[in-house]
């Protein structure tokens, strides 16, 4: 009789935008783990009679790391959150596996001095990483190809960053309290061979 030809698994992927657990289905002996870190929140600004900038936030990191699943019947999964009101970017992982910190948040700019820029993330276990960006001034670090840091304001916030990962822009203007943008959230991609 002739031998069954032995047919192959179609890939699958589940793209994961907050946290959770992944669950290995079945026949998967790969994993190929993309991740992304949060990006951090533009600084305020505290200008009073005078204009003042809050620096632009820091981008997440990302990652990439092939894993042997074949034990492994489940993961859990962080998702970096957006670095908003000053806050820093948070954390992408999948299991102990990789990880990567988000960007720090912008500092606070007064009327003498113009906040600085938030510095970027960085990454652990993968097999191939990339470090995050420092804000440029009162400009979110972008993260490309997946994200657009947000602008500095002009006597306003400062803008949101777009898409995933990058730095919001700096507050600016002549009055207390002027916030800063929002940064872009992380995510993370598996995919199943």
């Amino acid at each position: 009789c002739a031998t069954p030809t032995p047919t192959a698994r179609t890939p699958t992927m589940q793209m994961l935008t907050s946290a959770g657990t992944w669950t290995r289905p079945e026949g998967v002996k790969l994993v190929k783990v993309s991740l992304v870190s949060g990006g951090g929140s533009g600084g305020v600004a505290n200008g009073q009679s005078e204009g003042a900038s809050g620096g632009g936030g820091g981008s997440g990191a990302s990652a990439t790391k092939f894993i042997n699943v074949e034990g492994i019947s489940s993961e859990p999964v962080s998702v970096g959150a957006s670095g908003s009101g000053g806050g820093a970017g948070g954390t992408s992982s999948f299991g102990a596996h990789v990880s990567c910190t988000g960007g720090a948040a912008g500092s606070g700019g007064n009327t003498s001095t113009s906040g600085q820029p938030g510095t970027g993330g960085s990454c652990t276990g993968g097999d191939l990483t990339f470090i995050g960006f420092k804000g440029s001034g009162s400009v979110g670090a972008s993260l490309l190809p997946y994200g657009l840091g947000g602008a500095a304001g002009n006597e306003s916030a400062g803008t949101p960053a777009t898409g995933y990962g990058a730095g919001g822009g700096g507050g600016s203007g002549s009055s207390n309290g002027i916030p800063g943008g929002a940064g872009g959230g992380g995510f993370v991609l598996v995919e199943e061979y």
